[in-house]
């Protein structure tokens, strides 16, 4: 029966967080929607009192029992005196809890204040979802609202993104040091992403932080509190809410205190001074608020500036509505008020909309729930309790629906979470261990990870479905070739697929042609593109349009350089040229996109390739495809890196060997296999008397691998420099290969290439140091490479005779001669 309660309350709370959240949200923007969200309220005021009566039917009938024979038989509520008595045994016996009394003084004030000041019931149904709460554990309140509380918030946000709400945004000018940190100046642009304000989002962080921490407690790991500062510095960039920026980053800070320091203090008078402010923390917060209020002529001008002006908007407020007994009502101190002045301190609203019954009462309520933490000696609860005081001198959170889980210890002053149970050195006594380990945050964030990649997908599929034929063109040939296109997905420097096909269309210039380039993205200029053109290549003289300028143009020729673009070259006149640099399929998972990489070598085009390995590929994979295939050398520029002689007898007997890595996070690229090869092979060599020093590079420098070094990426110039200090480079040409073998060998340094990959088509199987996925391999190959230098002068030599017949000049003359005899 308790299991069946238990679970039915948390189906009561889950649907309550929900319905405030949404609440909360610019759903209520929306007539009907709003109405919905009100009805649904005073549905789960309903299921909470039916919740409450079912629980404690047994204790109501002995209630009822007591008040038949104790007040209306004897009459007991005639005589004055024993009211009080009669009212306290009531209590005592329908409530478990002792300290549920400050819950229905609550919703009594709150039921007297409607009469003078409106309806409102979010009171007395924060104050029925706790007192029915007695029948559930503290764990498993806090697990089904951090659950209902992540649910509604995505929700909202996903309703933002997707335009079914509106994400308002706002600025907001500022000074502090935190804009001129993350922001770089003093502009903030506040995203409310489909909240009512945009400080919803921060609290929302705040709130989830608050509940891991008192939740999970020890169990926390590092990670997680990583986590979730990387989440507080993006939510500050877009939300802008410098205050609970700083409440999260300390709320980590004190943690860690608390963790590392809390066990060495427990026993000596600062931890008791800490105890009794903690206990006091709320009260202390509205006196420090009332005081600043009351010297607010003497306060400094910065301060109030600071604060954004609170000081002064809290003492216009406080002059015009002033401190009642049962409040100014719910709108004072907001902008739907009389004054229309917005008051953030949750301190001094708490008494000008309540006023001072409901809100001494409320003080009471937390001063209560801190004893209780402080008593129990566990500082993992008490550090979100300190927080959420500190947070109320800028926000009106001490009443919210947010700390729900908090105000329930009131009704559980014997669950096991309070107890903070941990193996003390000198007692011994063993901790609980908890279930702490899993990451739901990052859980939660890698489901909607995957989901954002899912219907980007389908977003992009469904787009290009519906923009382009797929049926196959009949290519005539060209009868000249005067107006040359190339059609290329966007334009970035150092990028080698894009550099290689601005050589072959530059090389065309001296052909007597009319060159365009065509970008096939929204997301660049055509400022940016041709920039970006001059870099890669500084020669290029033709023009660089966008692809939809370039569809009322006449072509003779029309080059599309990738996937993307090929489907877009079949609304450009002109015969068409697919320059086939890799095997784009393979780019992909077997999935949509790989599907659409691979239908285009069989649209009809005239294809290129780049080596014989896309060739082989296309003929292999593509039935379909009835294409005239033509191949082109892979070439390397000689310019740039002259055919350097290395003396490899330096190399005999070597005991410390250094080896340069090309390595990026894709697959064909095959990163994790290099790392586990070179580490493991590292181990391999020290236990046969050998050093072995790995460095990477070819991507960001804040990567990290085992015992290995990450340079990052690297100028021409230090590439050089590179090749010519180590003894040996590894690439991994699992696809097409790429201009990085080419380069070590040119400066003589040995390569380490896999015997899998596309390596040999280019350059045989005797100009590197082929492997497989075998450590102890590599390991061996590179000890008898040091031992027997005549292996490295023989992979040299060999490699020098192949790349010597290869150059971007014979290249861009093989192209050219392939297009001249397409003419009619």
């Amino acid at each position: 029966m308790s299991i069946k309660l238990t679970k039915n309350y948390n189906y009561i709370l889950f649907f309550y967080v929900l319905i405030m959240i949404l609440d909360e949200s610019n759903f209520k923007l929306n007539g009907e929607v709003s109405l919905v969200i009100s009805s649904a309220k005073i549905l789960i005021l309903g299921v909470a009192i039916l919740y409450f009566i079912v629980c404690n039917w047994e204790n109501l009938k002995r209630c009822l029992l007591y008040w038949k024979q104790e007040v209306f038989l004897k009459q007991n509520l005639k005589v004055p005196y024993k009211i009080g008595a009669v009212l306290k045994q009531s209590y005592k016996i329908v409530f478990n809890s002792e300290q549920s009394w400050f819950l229905l003084l609550l919703i009594v004030i709150n039921v007297v204040s409607m009469i003078k000041n409106g309806l409102e019931i979010n009171i007395i149904l924060l104050c029925m979802i706790v007192i029915i709460s007695s029948k559930s554990s503290m764990s498993s309140i806090f697990k089904t609202f951090f659950y209902a509380f992540l649910t509604g918030v995505i929700l909202v946000c996903l309703a933002s993104k997707f335009g079914i709400i509106h994400d308002e945004i706002n600025i907001r000018y500022s000074t502090d040091f935190l804009s001129s940190i993350f922001l770089h100046g003093n502009l903030y642009v506040r995203h409310s992403f489909g909240f009512e304000f945009s400080n919803q989002i921060p609290f929302a962080l705040m709130t989830i932080y608050f509940l891991i921490i008192a939740w999970k407690q020890e169990s926390i790991t590092w990670r997680q509190h990583l986590l979730i500062e990387v989440i507080n510095i993006y939510v500050f960039i877009f939300c802008g809410s410098r205050f609970v920026f700083m409440i999260v980053l300390g709320t980590n800070v004190l943690f860690y205190i608390v963790k590392y320091g809390y066990y060495n203090i427990k026993r000596t008078r600062l931890i008791r001074k800490c105890g009794y402010i903690a206990t006091t923390a709320f009260g202390i917060g509205t006196v420090i608020s009332f005081l600043f209020v009351l010297l607010y002529e003497l306060t400094p001008k910065f301060i109030d500036a600071f604060l954004n002006f609170r000081l002064t908007y809290a003492f216009q407020a406080v002059q015009y509505y002033g401190i009642h007994f049962l409040g100014s009502g719910f709108d004072a101190g907001t902008f739907s008020g009389e004054i229309g002045v917005i008051v953030d301190n949750g301190y001094i609203m708490l008494f000008m909309q309540r006023g001072i019954i409901f809100a001494i009462i409320t003080l009471a309520l937390w001063t209560s729930i801190s004893h209780l933490v402080v008593k129990n000696k566990n500082p993992y609860i008490m550090i979100p309790i300190i927080m959420l005081a500190l947070e109320n001198f800028v926000d009106y959170q001490i009443i919210s629906f947010r700390y729900i889980p908090f105000i329930c210890l009131l009704c559980h002053t014997s669950d096991e979470l309070l107890y903070l149970e941990r193996k003390d050195k000198k007692t011994g006594i063993l901790k609980l261990k908890k279930n702490g380990d899993k990451n739901i945050v990052m859980k939660i964030m890698e489901l909607y990870k995957r989901y954002e990649e899912i219907r980007r997908t389908k977003t992009e599929v469904f787009q290009l479905m519906n923009s382009f034929d797929f049926s196959n063109i009949e290519n005539n040939k060209p009868e000249k070739i005067e107006n040359v296109v190339m059609l290329v997905p966007a334009v970035y420097p150092n990028l080698g697929g894009i550099t290689s096909a601005l050589r072959i269309l530059s090389s065309l210039q001296s052909k007597s042609c009319s060159l365009t380039l065509a970008v096939c993205t929204d997301d660049m200029t055509v400022e940016e593109a041709r920039k970006n053109a001059m870099l890669c290549m500084p020669n290029y003289e033709g023009q660089v349009k966008r692809v939809d300028e370039c569809e009322q143009e006449d072509y003779d020729i029309c080059i599309a350089t990738s996937w993307q673009t090929a489907y877009y070259a079949k609304k450009i006149s002109g015969y068409k040229i697919y320059f086939v640099q890799d095997y784009e399929p393979e780019f992909y998972e077997t999935n949509d996109f790989s599907a659409l990489a691979k239908n285009t070598y069989s649209l009809g085009y005239h294809i290129i390739s780049l080596g014989q390995w896309n060739a082989d590929k296309i003929k292999l994979n593509c039935q379909n495809c009835t294409s005239r295939i033509d191949i082109v050398d892979f070439p390397y520029d000689p310019n740039e890196y002259s055919f350097d002689q290395r003396n490899y007898d330096n190399y005999k007997n070597k005991k410390e060997i250094t080896i340069a890595c090309y390595i990026r996070f894709i697959g064909r690229r095959i990163p994790y296999i290099c790392e586990y090869l070179l580490s493991n092979a590292k181990k391999y060599m020290e236990e046969k008397g050998y050093k072995l020093n790995v460095l990477y590079f070819g991507i960001d420098k804040k990567n990290h691998f085992n015992e290995a070094t990450n340079l990052g990426k690297l100028s021409r110039h230090e590439l050089y420099e590179l090749y010519q200090k180590c003894d040996f480079g590894m690439t991994a040409s699992m696809s097409n290969i790429s201009l990085v073998p080419y380069e070590m060998l040119a400066t003589g340094l040995p390569l380490i290439e896999f015997r899998t990959g596309s390596y040999r088509f280019f350059l045989g199987e005797d100009t590197a140091l082929l492997i497989d996925f075998d450590y102890k391999e590599l390991a061996d190959k590179i000890i008898e490479a040091v031992n027997s230098p005549e292996i490295l002068k023989l992979m040299h030599q060999k490699a020098e005779e192949k790349l010597g017949q290869l150059s971007w000049k014979n290249t861009c003359e093989q192209f050219w001669n392939i297009l001249s005899n397409v003419r009619e």
